[in-house]
């Protein structure tokens, strides 16, 4: 059961715009949510906009990585900096500045108890029921900035990309994909599949002057024709199409980044493998799997010239 119920502030043009969406759990609960638009000015204004999913289960409006928290009187970093890095306002600047309106959502519910008492925590529903919200906030937020799907690119990061593409159901003008999970038709998890991989021999995909485990999974898995499952996804008693299926069955053209230090890279060779032509696929050396730099497991913000690969890509294909 799916209800909306938009609450907007009118501000002056150029100012962000708030509004909050509704929706209904499985629970029969009734959530509200953040979210937020952003127009460009009127003289850079390319009239199409872009979409950001935020990835896991309870990803916030900045896809805040907390600089630390506090847990059993304990404080705990993550970041290599101890501050915090917001992402998502780094990637709405850029497109800003490019001239697109900037429409994105919060998965962490107003009044959420979990998260008042430590951001670094959220309530979270399982991911099925996380596409139902994100639903929820596609529908608010087109009607909101009089958009159509065709006229809005979709950024998704992690489970941020098949979420995006079972929610937009391949109707967007086309899709980013940051260092997505699940995208390729495989239900082990990537890091078994480089360790199962060990010693075999591999493509140096990211030109890192290594060959990684997921560069040896994946080169084995195209060698050999693994890269399909008869299953389809299943998450939280749920079945999905793969997200590979559902883009191919769009034809929308993709851009897939990812970062040679993430094992979910894996899925970057398949997917090439799979929609040859249709997807542009990068690979970044030394970057984990925010797209940043890592340092004993603490990540930095997402690399700059990976911000500028991705405006530069929607920029181009706006042309078009």
């Amino acid at each position: 059961m799916l209800t909306l119920c938009i609450a907007a502030c009118a501000l002056s043009a150029g100012e962000p715009e708030s509004i909050t969406f509704e929706w209904t759990t499985d629970a029969g609960e009734r959530w509200t949510h953040a979210a937020l638009i952003e127009r460009p000015d009127r003289e850079t204004d390319t009239g199409l906009g872009v979409m950001l999913f935020g990835g896991g289960l309870s990803a916030d409006l900045h896809w805040t990585t907390p600089g630390s928290y506090e847990h059993d009187g304990e404080t705990h970093r993550m970041t290599i900096s101890g501050e915090d890095t917001r992402d998502a306002d780094t990637l709405a600047a850029a497109l800003l500045d490019a001239g697109f309106t900037v429409l994105r959502s919060s998965a962490v519910r107003e009044g959420d108890p979990l998260h008042a008492e430590n951001r670094a925590m959220a309530q979270a529903k399982p991911f099925p029921e996380t596409v139902t919200m994100a639903v929820a906030a596609w529908g608010a937020l087109l009607d909101r900035a009089e958009l159509e799907p065709g006229e809005v690119f979709v950024v998704g990061h992690s489970l941020g990309v098949p979420r995006s593409l079972y929610v937009t159901e391949g109707r967007a003008a086309g899709y980013v994909m940051l260092a997505g999970a699940y995208v390729t038709p495989n239900r082990a998890r990537t890091s078994a599949l480089a360790e199962a991989a060990a010693d075999e021999p591999g493509e140096d995909y990211d030109a890192s002057g290594d060959i990684a485990g997921w560069e040896r999974a994946a080169s084995r898995a195209i060698r050999t024709g693994e890269t399909r499952t008869a299953e389809r996804f299943t998450s939280g008693g749920a079945e999905f199409d793969w997200a590979c299926d559902v883009l191919a069955a769009s034809e929308a053209p993709a851009l897939a980044i990812w970062g040679g230090l993430d094992t979910i890279s894996y899925h970057g060779p398949v997917l090439d493998h799979l929609l040859p032509g249709q997807v542009e696929t990068v690979y970044v050396a030394n970057r984990g799997h925010n797209l940043a730099s890592e340092e004993d497991g603490l990540t930095g913000p997402i690399d700059p010239a990976v911000v500028e690969r991705i405006v530069g890509w929607i920029a181009e294909h706006a042309r078009e």
